[in-house]
């Protein structure tokens, strides 16, 4: 806000309450949206997957928001998957939900509406969207692509104290441009190279962490497993979070691939494993519980090589652990600081930097470890790793601080400041004063003026006398004959 206002923007800021935006797939309270849900109602699978709504498909703006409320539900919970395409996805949806299938569709169809009517009345060079995720900020950008204006997606990063600043038409959840080594270096103020202090404040900015959301616990200094064998960290990630609804075509079913991995891991291999689930399950929308948790348990509580915690320190597993893995989690990161080289599942958005194993399916990951290859980085993928974390948090991202943020918004905007149009200009106020030279000859005309409008009088009124009293001769002259 603080750039916004000194470039001189004009901002217009949406009226709607918190209630009507992160309702997270929960539409059945809002009586406009089931309305428009029940007119869809009679429609076949067919004509409710193709729908369009001004030339928008309202199932692919509406299905992240809506898995985020239906992937919690038991049916999906114990599915191996969300499907192999789009349509299988839906059609499974049709079957199980129908009826939050359409209220969210039919939200879509509200928002797509909302926002045409307000682009339709007014330009904007500017559209700021946090997330692009949920459907009212999704069908934003989506009604975006007709009109002029360019669209930024906004979303924090795991430090807490930065964020991400992106032009783009799609969703920001482990899509950043950031991924692309090209995009990832072209903040890099010009002149700037590669130099230990860079390399420094990056790894500072990183190790200094304020998770917004979850809270480290005290270090126990104690380990979970003493029997001289190895161990691998597996890091839960939230079941509905963003990053894996919207990766792929039809989302990642995290919690069947950790139950697939580690009863493999168990089978094939002898690691002991501790499975870390997301606090944040606790209280994010449509979950209120460790649901994740709760699964992993019923499956493997009975297993003496299985340890599956919540609310334990971060530094506490480092400790103990060989290896690394995680599905779109900034746990990750957390770990090549420490210098463990994680084995990353998913695509997550700081893959392929060097600094990661890059893992297709689970027979790759299975192969890494069972080939004992190492679970640390090397010095040269630990040098990939500082560069990384030098051009995101020093180059790429924006942070939270109002002056080097204030610099980096000017750098990716490149606005000029709106110039003020000056007040017109007032005709000069003349004073006379003694020292005023011009005083003089504006009397003196206005003395003249007046004294010939007295003679021009004299003459009409009394011609003779007027030719008595000239100053000339020859004037005085005609006067005596008159």
């Amino acid at each position: 806000m603080n750039y916004l206002n000194q470039v001189g923007a004009v901002i217009t800021r949406p009226s709607f309450s918190n209630d009507s935006i992160c309702r997270f797939g929960n539409y059945s309270q809002w009586p406009g949206i089931v309305a428009l849900g029940e007119e869809m109602s009679a429609l076949s699978a067919d004509e409710l997957f193709k729908i369009k709504f001004k030339g928008i498909n309202l199932f692919n703006i509406s299905c992240p928001e809506l898995m985020s409320k239906c992937s919690t539900k038991e049916h999906w919970l114990t599915a191996d998957s969300y499907g192999k395409s789009p349509r299988e996805l839906f059609d499974t949806l049709f079957i199980n939900d129908k009826e939050d299938l359409l209220l969210n569709m039919a939200s879509a169809k509200y928002w797509i509406d909302h926002w045409f009517k307000i682009l339709a009345s007014k330009t904007f060079d500017f559209i700021f969207v946090f997330s692009g995720s949920l459907t009212y900020s999704a069908s934003l950008i989506e009604v975006m692509k007709g009109f002029q204006g360019r669209v930024f997606v906004f979303e924090s990063f795991f430090t807490g104290r930065h964020y991400y600043c992106e032009e783009k038409y799609s969703h920001l959840p482990n899509n950043s441009d950031a991924k692309f080594r090209s995009q990832l270096v072209s903040r890099t103020a010009p002149g700037a190279v590669i130099n230990e202090a860079r390399l420094e404040r990056g790894i500072k900015e990183a190790l200094n962490i304020k998770n917004k959301n979850v809270t480290q616990p005290l270090p126990l200094r104690k380990n979970l497993f003493n029997n001289g064998k190895k161990s691998i960290l597996i890091g839960g990630q939230v079941l509905n979070d963003f990053s894996l609804l919207k990766t792929n075509c039809t989302g990642i079913h995290s919690l069947s691939i950790y139950k697939s991995i580690i009863e493999r891991l168990l089978s094939e291999t002898d690691l002991n494993i501790i499975f870390k689930a997301h606090p944040w399950e606790n209280k994010k929308n449509n979950l209120l519980q460790p649901k994740t948790k709760e699964h992993i348990y019923n499956h493997f509580s009975d297993s003496s090589r299985v340890a599956i915690i919540e609310d334990y320190a971060i530094s506490d597993l480092f400790s103990e652990i060989d290896y690394v893995l995680v599905i779109n989690s900034q746990l990750g990161i957390e770990a090549a600081l420490q210098g463990f080289k994680p084995l990353q599942v998913g695509n997550a958005f700081y893959g392929k930097h060097g600094f990661t194993y890059d893992i297709e399916n689970l027979d790759s990951a299975l192969d890494i470890i069972k080939n004992e290859s190492s679970g640390r980085l090397s010095v040269q993928e630990y040098i990939y790793f500082r560069e990384y974390m030098m051009h995101m948090l020093v180059d790429y991202l924006v942070p939270e601080d109002v002056s080097t943020g204030m610099f980096k918004l000017k750098q990716i905007f490149n606005i000029s400041p709106v110039k003020k149009p000056s007040p017109p200009a007032k005709e000069p106020i003349i004073v006379p004063t003694v020292e005023n030279k011009s005083l003089p000859n504006t009397i003196n005309n206005a003395n003249n003026a007046s004294s010939g409008s007295k003679k021009l009088k004299k003459f009409k009124n009394n011609p003779k006398r007027f030719f008595s009293d000239s100053k000339f001769v020859v004037l005085r002259t005609f006067g005596k004959l008159l």
